[in-house]
């Protein structure tokens, strides 16, 4: 085995890896408009999410103890009063 001429079939094989990764981003990058929309999605889904987050069950679901009754009794008392 000769590790000069593996050292270069390496080399050979890195350098088109590397070509083949460019000409992949090159083809498939996403456009402006695209990470516009999607970023425009992320928020539509972080807002539902914080949504979720600050509602009645979800904090009934994640409240330790005693305190589900007030949070619940709470939540009813605010209900009735609308």
């Amino acid at each position: 085995m000769n590790p000069i001429s593996n050292k270069k079939n390496l080399s050979k094989l890195v350098e088109d890896l590397r070509e083949m990764a460019y000409s992949y981003l090159e083809k498939y990058s996403p456009t402006k408009q695209q990470l516009n929309s999607l970023s425009l999605e992320v928020d539509k889904v972080n807002n539902s999410i914080s949504e979720i987050k600050n509602s009645v069950s979800w904090n009934w679901y994640f409240t330790k103890g005693d305190s589900k009754k007030q949070l619940m009794d709470n939540y009813i008392k605010s209900i009735l009063n609308k």
